[in-house]
């Protein structure tokens, strides 16, 4: 008669560093944060290249 390996459960912390991750992303979206890293690479390169 052979036994089973008991059944591992899940790891949690990377499953809890996942959400909050994605909780982070979203809150940053919302915000308006993609906006406004575009509008400073923007201004970076500008200054840069010497036009602003």
């Amino acid at each position: 008669m052979s036994r089973k390996p008991p059944r591992q459960r899940p790891a949690r912390k990377p499953l809890l560093v996942l959400l909050v991750f994605l909780l982070l992303w979203l809150i940053g979206i919302a915000g308006g944060e993609p906006q406004r890293v575009l509008e400073q690479a923007i201004r970076i390169c500008f200054s840069c290249i010497g036009i602003g």
